[in-house]
């Protein structure tokens, strides 16, 4: 088998010594004896011929057909965090496998949440080809957590006047940031 998007050579000769022309079809093409699997689904069919010439004739077509693969590729979330009732930081991530020239991009999200504790980051991918061009890829979807801290907090009060006599009251009214 061959994945999509690798390439081979192939250079078939003729007892008669006669130029060979190969022909794909399928999920392949070639250019000038490299062949590139376009596809990780449909096979490539490869046909070769020889015409013959005065002194030959025809070759009898050969094909041969390589199977298609399925090209392996990742996509990983980075780990995340933030401290309670801050607001969520833009959340990323790493593709590895893809071919540069599908466009595969990821949208990167996290379970819905705002309480202290862990949640799933996962990702959402997307191919400038359309999802058809996902098909071609053995897709590996990793997760990391995002996690939500606890916020730090201070409290605050104004001193009461001072001096204060022996038996006198006042109040205090102190305050903490959380609102708590």
């Amino acid at each position: 088998p061959a994945a999509y998007g690798s390439t081979f050579t192939v250079a078939p000769t003729a007892s008669s010594g006669l130029t060979v022309t190969v022909t794909p079809s399928g999920g392949c093409t070639i250019a000038s004896g490299t062949v590139t699997m376009t596809s990780g689904t449909v096979d490539c069919v490869l046909t070769a011929s020889q015409a013959g010439d005065a002194s030959y004739t025809a070759a009898p077509n050969v094909v041969h057909t390589v199977v298609a693969a399925l090209r392996p590729a990742s996509v990983t979330p980075d780990a995340a965090s933030k401290a309670f009732g801050a607001a969520d930081p833009t959340l990323t991530g790493t593709l590895s496998g893809f071919l540069a020239g599908d466009n595969v991009t990821a949208t990167y999200a996290r379970a819905a949440g705002e309480a202290v504790g862990s949640y799933t980051i996962s990702a959402t991918l997307a191919a400038a080809g359309g999802p058809g061009v996902l098909a071609n890829y053995s897709i590996t979807s990793n997760t990391a957590t995002f996690t939500i801290g606890r916020a730090a907090q201070t409290i605050s009060f104004a001193a009461p006047a001072s001096p204060a006599a022996y038996g006198s009251t006042f109040t205090v009214a102190p305050t903490a940031s959380s609102g708590l």
